[in-house]
């Protein structure tokens, strides 16, 4: 019998990950003799630069019989063309940015989870019943990746409302830690140097991560890992163990999700608060690089309470190592937030928050070039941060007034992000 062919298509947010989705739908399907029996399921990744031309001819020269994209924020317009040339292939569009499930002549989309709705789509019948912490790993060719990305757990602890990560998810659930761990050795003894953990909160349940944890160290794994964490879940004996696995020649780059100081915009987003000192003082004594994240536009915020959190960031990235990520707001279709738009008098530009009833466009805007500086001195490419031990807010300001000329009228993140390093010389800091 000549088996059909089910292309995924990957294509990740940067250069250095790949989409870690369609090699977990490729390992879920194999497991199953029906599958196999009947399906060839190739996986075919790119970096969200790859040009659209040769994603098609990739997905024409292996001659696929369905096609499946994962569509995110950051690819979707790219899907969205791609799905406009393949009329005459059935395909299949799921991923967060996908808000309904239904089918609309040979395209279904599907929403939540993805393993059993592709089974279920092949074959026309449900899947056997597996919970997520019997699944089995995910199987990737690390001759093709320099920085592999690993899942330990689906859903999160809480719902912010400018993100859809939960969406699906009615309750946080784990996967086995023993195969959790198994993937992480496999990718070291593969030369995979640098590793991402994909959940939101990576300390959700504790007891789970420090089994992770426990498993890397007893296991020798020296790999330079990322992963993300709200501040008040950090504790001492998650901090022991990332100090024991850091000591062991391991590397930790914590995300630290402080994104504002400001009570009523954090209440506003139903976004946890509180612990930020005490998880930011914990993690670096335990010898973590951070990455502290923050977000203007949020409702309520002013420039006053924004320039207090730059000036609290100040005070932990002078004289460190770690390093901010400043977040312009972007409003994601089918979040919480966007259903509050008019509610909370967000003006949106491109997705993105430009004015708010508490700030104006001018405000924002300086706010934003203030990101720019404290990522230019601080951020994880910085050149001239040891010329900075100490900084405050009127420190920050008096540089960008001095150099404010020679700045876009109108700040962007891709600006400071991507081109400030070069436009910038360091002897203009």
């Amino acid at each position: 019998m000549i088996k059909k062919v089910v292309c995924l298509v990957g294509i990740a947010g940067n250069g250095k990950d790949i989409l870690l989705s369609c090699y977990t739908l490729k390992s879920y399907l194999v497991q199953f003799k029906e599958i196999r029996d009947k399906f060839n399921i190739v996986v075919l990744d790119y970096p969200v630069s790859a040009s659209s031309e040769q994603i098609r001819r990739d997905i024409i020269k292996v001659q696929a019989d369905y096609i499946g994209f994962s569509c995110y924020v950051w690819n979707r317009e790219k899907v969205e063309y791609l799905i406009s040339c393949f009329g005459w292939n059935d395909i299949i569009v799921g991923g967060p940015d996908i808000l309904k499930s239904e089918e609309t002549g040979r395209i279904t989309f599907i929403t939540g989870e993805g393993e059993a709705a592709l089974y279920r789509y092949l074959l026309g019948k449900g899947p056997p019943i597996q919970g997520l912490d019997e699944m089995p790993e995910t199987v990737v060719d690390y001759t093709k990746v320099d920085r592999m990305s690993f899942e330990t757990q689906r859903g999160c602890n809480w719902r912010c409302a400018y993100c859809n990560y939960r969406k699906g998810n009615n309750k946080i659930r784990y996967r086995n830690p023993q195969t959790v761990i198994k993937e992480i050795k496999q990718a070291w003894e593969s030369g995979i140097k640098t590793g991402r953990i994909v959940d939101p909160n990576f300390f959700s349940d504790p007891t789970h991560a420090v089994v992770i944890l426990r498993g890397l160290i007893d296991n020798g794994i020296k790999m330079r890992l990322f992963f993300e964490v709200i501040p008040s879940y950090v504790n001492d004996n998650l901090t022991f163990h990332c100090a024991e696995y850091i000591q062991n020649g391991g590397e930790l780059a914590i995300a630290l999700g402080i994104q504002s100081l400001n009570r009523a915009s954090l209440k506003a987003i139903n976004r946890p608060n509180g612990g930020e000192d005490t998880a930011i003082k914990m993690l670096t004594a335990a010898g973590a690089t951070l990455r502290l994240d923050s977000i203007l536009g949020l409702p309520f915020e002013t420039r006053h309470s924004y320039e207090q959190l730059i000036g609290y960031l100040c005070n932990y990235l002078a004289g460190s190592k770690h390093y901010p990520n400043p977040n312009l707001l972007m409003i994601i279709n089918g979040t919480p937030l966007a259903d509050k738009v008019k509610e909370f008098g967000l003006e949106v530009t491109d997705k993105y928050v430009t004015a708010t009833p508490a700030m104006s466009w001018w405000d924002l805007n300086f706010c934003m070039k203030l990101n720019a500086i404290l990522y230019r001195i601080y951020g994880p490419n910085s050149r001239v941060r040891d010329n900075y031990p100490t900084m405050d807010l009127e420190q920050l300001t008096e540089i960008l007034l001095k150099i404010n000329d020679k700045l876009p009228r109108m700040m962007s993140e891709d600006y400071y992000y991507n081109y400030m390093n070069n436009d910038i010389p360091d002897d203009l800091l």
